[in-house]
């Protein structure tokens, strides 16, 4: 890891410094989605408060994360489901080729 260090962004109009050892770039990308999805929030009327639509908007980006990580654990599942499924296919044919060369 870098060494950490400062990052200026924007955030529904506020300035930050933010200390990370993250590509700044990065750290900048971030921060332009929690713009966004504060935004998003104002704009579907969710109230003016910064502090009420920075919860929102973290609960919508909590909710996108917990379905990632769904969709990939139920990736992960039918992978390990169809890598068994191989090597039983794969032992069946070892065994028959075994049994069949004696």
């Amino acid at each position: 890891m870098s060494e950490p260090r400062d990052v200026n962004v924007s955030i529904f109009g506020s300035r930050y410094t933010l200390r990370s050892d993250a590509d700044p770039a990065f750290v900048a990308e971030l921060a332009v989605e929690v713009d966004a999805r504060m935004r998003e929030a104002a704009s579907a009327g969710a109230g003016s408060g910064a502090e009420r639509l920075a919860v929102l908007a973290a609960l919508n980006l909590a909710d996108d994360l917990a379905r990632e990580r769904r969709a990939r654990s139920e990736e992960t599942a039918a992978i390990h489901a169809r890598a068994s499924r191989i090597l039983a296919i794969l032992n069946d044919e070892v065994g028959r080729e075994g049994v069949e060369g004696v």
